[in-house]
């Protein structure tokens, strides 16, 4: 719990954080941090969800993750310098999903290769 609050915190201050003249903004690179992050987001909701929610713990964590970044693209809209974008949330959605499909197919995986 500790961990995932400390990764909100740092992803929340990416965020909203100034950076100026930024090498990734705007281009491929930036979609592909942003899926990376939120793919980290929805593993760590996942983490944290799955001893209580049970079957629904995987695409909640998606939703999660998902809606917590469009709530930091919305956050940016009112920063003055940074700008919400919907390729940026759809590159959100779309790391959250790539984790999701990963923890799937290992749990697949595992169930018929007879592991735990």
């Amino acid at each position: 719990m500790k961990t995932s609050i400390i990764w909100l915190t740092m992803v929340f201050v990416l965020s909203v954080y100034p950076f100026s003249n930024s090498m990734l903004s705007g281009n491929i690179g930036d979609k592909i941090f942003h899926a990376a992050l939120y793919a980290i987001t929805c593993l760590l909701f996942y983490a944290m969800l799955k001893g209580r929610a049970g079957r629904w713990a995987l695409p909640a964590a998606v939703v999660m993750a998902t809606g917590y970044g469009f709530l930091m693209e919305l956050a940016q809209k009112f920063t003055g310098f940074r700008d919400y974008s919907n390729f940026d949330v759809l590159a959100n959605f779309i790391g959250a999903a790539a984790a999701a499909l990963y923890v799937w197919t290992s749990r697949a995986y595992k169930q018929e290769s007879g592991g735990n």
